[in-house]
């Protein structure tokens, strides 16, 4: 179960939340007086719905609309002479290398940060850089040789790859969290990574 299937079921069990499927942000109005309140307006399949709330929490990631709205500048910068590939393995570290929960790999080329993502059989995170001259097309196609080189253990290598995305490297930040009502967390406010 990954974090969001966590909160999820988390958040459903609560009398006071409600989720609305299908519907994309448009906008934001803050009405202050006697009782300050928030009305977002969203599209969905049947038009324009609107939803009121005391505080409305921007929560939609690095290329966020709520921020946007709200004229907050992003500020930092991309790194531009590498990018991140975060992939998902089942591999058995521990016997293989003697792997503890976090580990980091330091080389001029082949650095690598390789982690537990949970207990037992969940996989393990290998997140390593490649340069930006290799073509996104074929950066997918490159992860059994930087495995080849990065992975302890016996050869062939034996492993079962999960899942793996490339991502640019960021450092990145908005200028304030807070406007009036409306407040940004997660990737909405400050951001290290992203597709």
């Amino acid at each position: 179960q990954n974090v969001a299937e966590i909160l999820l079921d988390h958040c459903t069990q609560q009398k006071t939340f409600k989720i609305v499927w299908g519907h994309r942000f448009a906008g934001i109005v803050q009405q202050e007086g006697q009782s300050p309140q928030v009305t977002v307006t969203c599209v969905g399949m049947a038009g324009e719905a609107f939803f009121t709330c005391d505080y409305l929490i921007g929560a939609d990631g690095a290329g966020s609309s709520v921020r946007r709205s709200q004229c907050i500048p992003f500020e930092g910068f991309t790194w531009q002479d590498f990018r991140f590939v975060a992939s998902n393995v089942k591999y058995d570290f521990e016997k293989h290398g003697g792997f503890t929960t976090a580990n980091m790999i330091i080389d001029e080329e082949d650095w690598a940060v390789i982690a537990r993502t949970g207990p037992g059989d969940a996989p393990w995170r290998v997140a390593f850089g490649v340069r930006t001259s290799v073509p996104e097309s074929e950066i997918l196609a490159q992860i059994a040789m930087h495995y080849e080189r990065l992975l302890p253990g016996p050869r062939p290598l034996q492993y079962e790859l999960v899942s793996a995305n490339p991502y640019w490297a960021h450092q990145r930040v908005a200028k304030t969290f807070r406007v009036g009502r409306i407040v940004l967390c997660g990737d909405a406010a400050h951001v290290s990574l992203n597709k």
